[in-house]
């Protein structure tokens, strides 16, 4: 009973360490996935810059931030504050297409989950009589 005991806590305690490890595996391949995410849109953001021959100084004049910050978001670094990146959108012109981030119409997800609400069939208007 006792050998037993101790086999269930050995394989319990296994378990648990490979629950562990496969998260930590997965955590590390999703910063890794963030960090090549991170790194490419600071690229385009640089190559969108220097298309319109606008310096990194004059881009952070032109977006009210400081110049260190725009060079972290060219760099890619991920403790840079979501607004700061959209106030140089803005002052590129583009903030627009932050509209086609996360869009409903162009997320399969959201578009089957529309479908899914809708009612079985048409109802009356409530509140309005003729």
């Amino acid at each position: 009973m006792k050998d037993a005991a101790m086999t269930t806590i050995a394989c319990g305690g296994k378990s648990q360490l490979q629950q562990k490890t496969r998260a930590s595996m997965a955590l590390q391949a999703q910063e890794a996935r963030i960090a090549g995410s991170l790194e490419e849109l600071g690229n385009r953001l640089s190559q969108t810059r220097r298309a319109r021959n606008i310096t990194q100084s004059d881009m952070a004049l032109q977006a009210g931030i400081g110049l260190s910050t725009v060079v972290a978001l060219e760099a890619g670094k991920p403790g840079v504050g979501m607004g700061y990146f959209l106030q140089i959108l803005d002052a590129l012109g583009l903030l627009d297409q932050v509209d086609q981030l996360l869009a409903p119409k162009l997320d399969d997800v959201m578009l089957q989950h529309a479908v899914s609400t809708l009612p079985k069939r048409a109802g009356k208007k409530r509140g309005k009589s003729k």
